[in-house]
């Protein structure tokens, strides 16, 4: 088995950690606030490790992504989705206006 393997064992891992997360939070709105905060949490570690869409990162998040809607309510699956992908732009956005906001002080 060894290191060649790796991310396909993260991914298997991730995904999931993406379903028991899913199964924890049967509340929507607890669900949808959770996966925002990911969502933000995703372009927070990328730019706290400089991450220029790794390859190995985005296959972790993928496989969390699609654990995570494995596991929903089949109806709410697209508004989960949208959500993390408004998550997304939202840790942009942040992340963005704090290095502005870092290099005025400087």
């Amino acid at each position: 088995m060894g290191l060649e393997n790796i991310f396909e064992i993260a991914l298997l891992v991730f995904l999931v950690l993406g379903v028991i997360f899913s199964l924890i939070l049967n509340n929507l709105v607890l669900q949808c606030l959770a996966i925002f905060v990911f969502g933000i949490l995703v372009v927070v570690v990328s730019g706290i490790k400089r991450l220029e869409l790794n390859f190995p990162y985005v296959f972790v998040v993928i496989g969390f992504i699609l654990g995570y809607l494995i596991s929903s309510t089949p109806g709410h699956r697209w508004l989960v989705l949208v959500i993390f992908l408004v998550g997304i732009v939202v840790g942009l956005i942040l992340r963005k206006v704090l290095k502005t906001h870092i290099d005025m002080k400087k």
